[in-house]
């Protein structure tokens, strides 16, 4: 795989157009973007370097072979970066005791989030895919993993759609990179409720990129909510969020009204 020192170079003959065309102002702002994408997704690799997996890139979910009437409530496919996820797991920590919860990754592509997540004494960590070929990339990437860091050893990759998948009655850390449409996330909500419900559990959600807030504090599930101050990213312009909610009402952070 070409470094990123590379790919800048052989785009220089494009700078260069570039900058007829836009002026120089337009044009170093441009290339500023594109410098730190192409370092953050090279960053952002590393993870497939060291454990020899395949989880990087963004794929789009008209390319992957999805059954069910759900095929366009979902978001494409990206992984989350290790040191994001590991800065929020770092901030939810003080909140929680990781042991007894199970933790389900809703959307959870190639499985990068459910090795990530191994490095947490969990019950267990299941991951939810209706995309076939992500699916298929998650299990072989679960068969290899071999983490030095890795405390939970159950992890188990589900095909299945997320409206139809009855999560385990346990006290559940569910995690949410904005994966599907607001349609689909009230029915996942309402499977989570009335799990909470019939087995007195807790759930926590973590919701990464929250685009569907207002769905998950309308639901009556949840009681509480925290913010995570999440790292600057260089490479957007707008600032994604990160808000954990949960379940019970003694839990930290603001109530939900």
């Amino acid at each position: 795989m070409a470094s990123p020192l590379s790919r800048i170079a052989s785009s220089l003959p494009k700078v260069i157009r570039l900058a007829w065309q836009r002026g120089l102002r337009d044009t170093a702002m441009i290339v500023r973007k594109n410098i730190a994408h192409e370092f953050r997704w090279y960053l952002d690799r590393r993870f497939d370097r060291i454990h020899g997996t395949d989880t990087s890139d963004n794929i789009p979910l008209d390319v992957l072979r999805i059954d069910g009437e759900n095929r366009n409530q979902g978001i494409y496919y990206e992984p989350t970066s290790t040191d994001l996820f590991r800065h929020m797991m770092a901030q939810l920590k003080p909140a929680l005791r990781f042991e007894d919860f199970v933790f389900i990754d809703y959307g959870s592509g190639k499985g990068r989030t459910l090795m990530m997540a191994s490095d947490y004494p969990f019950i267990a960590i299941i991951g939810v895919e209706f995309a076939h070929e992500l699916h298929l990339a998650a299990e072989h990437n679960l068969s290899i993993y071999h983490g030095r860091r890795q405390c939970c050893k159950d992890l188990a990759a589900v095909h299945a759609d997320a409206t139809a998948y009855q999560p385990p009655a346990q006290n559940l850390l569910v995690y949410f990179y904005n994966p599907f449409l607001k349609e689909v996330m009230g029915k996942v909500l309402g499977k989570l409720a009335q799990a909470s419900l019939d087995h007195g559990t807790r759930i926590v959600l973590l919701y990464f990129n929250p685009l569907s807030a207002d769905v998950v504090e309308s639901s009556g599930l949840f009681k509480r909510r925290q913010e995570i101050r999440l790292p600057h990213d260089y490479t957007r312009e707008v600032q994604r969020r990160c808000t954990v909610y949960f379940s019970w009402p003694e839990a930290p952070g603001s109530a939900i009204v």
